[in-house]
């Protein structure tokens, strides 16, 4: 996977499978997102990633494009 095909799928909702063996679903972010400079663990961070609920609300640790070993887009 490269940083490319995960930023085209911004926004939408993702089935991950990270290094560790997590599997995680929900809709992918990036940090330094406008909707989130009063947070500051989602903004000063660059070049990680995220998924949310679908009202935004942050539900996974931070992970770069190098954690991931599996995707899938769900929509």
């Amino acid at each position: 996977m490269t940083r490319k095909d995960l930023e085209a799928n911004l926004g939408r909702k993702m089935y991950l499978r990270l290094f560790d063996g997590e599997e995680i679903t929900g809709i992918l972010h990036k940090t330094n997102e406008e909707r989130y400079n009063d947070i500051p663990n989602l903004h000063l961070k660059p070049n990680y990633y995220f998924l949310s609920d679908e009202a935004g609300n942050c539900m996974t640790s931070l992970f770069r494009v190098s954690h991931i070993q599996n995707y899938r887009t769900l929509r």
